[in-house]
């Protein structure tokens, strides 16, 4: 498993020369009713094919604290967006593969529709909503995510988002993300 991931990695490395936007994130993750919380990392990996589509794959790894459960996704996505006068709405489709030291293998769906809106030249909000579930509906993998973000631009090819999720369903945690995003 871990020579799986490795090389995963390194393959997700090697895409980076052609993305657009590659983006780094850490998660802190806090369990709620009892369930215990975890860490998080993701890296994604993004273009445009034109100007209202982007494609993006990435690969996130969680572990839940105080064990040794590991959970990695791997995913791939299409996302279509509109701007608008006040900002752009988007609806990003996702196929994924979540590879558990528990559960073994599982291959979801996940549709996240939303808005993105700059408040100035530097300083946006982006909010969305998350449906995942996997494709054999006896695997208990569904959930929905609430999220809110703010992303400032510090240079026109660096920025930082600060994020909230809250994740109901098979799932119940409450999650904040820092991410770090550079566009080529």
């Amino acid at each position: 498993m871990k020579k799986l991931l490795a090389a995963t990695i390194l393959g997700l490395a090697s895409l980076t020369a052609m993305a657009g936007s590659t983006t780094v994130e850490y998660s802190s993750v806090s369990g709620l009713n009892g369930k215990p919380g975890g860490t998080g990392y993701l890296v994604n990996f993004k273009d445009s094919i034109t100007n209202n589509i982007d494609w993006g794959m990435q690969l996130l790894s969680s572990q839940v604290t105080g064990s040794n459960s590991v959970s990695t996704r791997f995913e791939a996505s299409l996302t279509p967006k509109y701007t608008l006068g006040f900002g752009t709405i988007y609806t990003k489709a996702t196929l994924g593969t979540k590879l558990s030291s528990s559960a073994g293998t599982t291959e979801y769906y996940a549709i996240e529709p939303g808005i993105n809106v700059p408040l100035t030249d530097k300083l946006s909000v982006r909010a969305g909503y998350r449906y995942r579930t996997a494709f054999d509906n006896r695997i208990l993998d569904t959930t929905r995510t609430s999220r809110l973000g703010v992303t400032f631009d510090m240079t026109k090819t660096d920025a930082v988002t600060l994020r909230y999720d809250s994740q109901r369903g098979d799932s119940l945690q409450n999650s904040w993300n820092l991410a770090y995003t550079r566009k080529f």
